[in-house]
């Protein structure tokens, strides 16, 4: 690492998120410069990268810091415009995606709704619960100004389980247990199983094509 290196993460670190131009403007020439020093320390996992996704045309690299922890989710940003029994039918499709994951071996991302009041947010939050899907998706809630409050901080409420108070967006893998972690668990040790049992056959064929084989050549060479 540079000296030049040792100061933007630090700038990162601060300000806790700088896309390209802006770490360009604080230590570079050039942005052809810029983008391939950013993109090596990204590659040694100093700097974490991701890209927004505007409405119209396409966003800089944003680069974070994230340390060695990371979550992952699907966001619900709700304008008021839908009814709640439709808002709820959302989960039907939300739990199909967790069972496929499941049967894949992969954990489901985290379920997000923002919504633009408390009020909204409370009756939504009944909708949500009362819906048979819910119990099969890990869901948290908020109603926040995303423009005068991070979402990264403690403002996610989990719609169920034990915690009853708002937690970070980092700790909700934590705050919301994973109701597939042992329906994976079991369908990971299906797979072992059968795997061994193949394998197990496989050296079982193999033993007995060398066992007649062995016959067969001392029959051969019989007097």
């Amino acid at each position: 690492m540079t000296d030049r290196d040792r100061l933007l993460v630090r700038l990162v670190g601060e300000h806790r998120v700088l896309t390209t131009g802006q770490l360009t403007a604080l230590g570079f020439a050039n942005l052809t410069t810029a983008r391939h020093r950013l993109a090596v320390l990204v590659r040694l996992g100093l700097l974490r990268r991701f890209r927004p996704h505007p409405p119209t045309g396409s966003a800089p690299w944003h680069y974070v810091l994230e340390g060695s922890r990371q979550v992952c989710f699907l966001l619900e940003y709700d304008t008021g415009t839908e009814h709640l029994p439709v808002l709820a039918d959302k989960l039907d499709g939300y739990a199909l995606l967790a069972s496929v994951l499941a049967d894949a071996g992969q954990a489901a991302p985290l379920l997000l709704f923002c919504f633009g009041s408390l009020r909204r947010e409370q009756a939504a939050r009944g909708a949500l619960a009362a819906c048979r899907d819910s119990a099969a998706v890990r869901i948290a809630t908020t109603a926040i100004d995303l423009y005068a409050t991070s979402p990264a901080g403690p403002v996610w409420l989990p719609l169920s389980g034990h915690q009853a108070r708002q937690v970070r967006l980092i700790d909700l893998g934590v705050a919301l247990p994973d109701p597939w972690q042992d329906y994976r668990a079991r369908r990971a040790r299906e797979r072992r199983e059968a795997a061994e049992r193949e394998q197990a056959q496989r050296r079982a064929d193999e033993d007995a094509t060398l066992s007649a084989g062995a016959v067969e050549e001392a029959f051969g060479q019989w007097p």
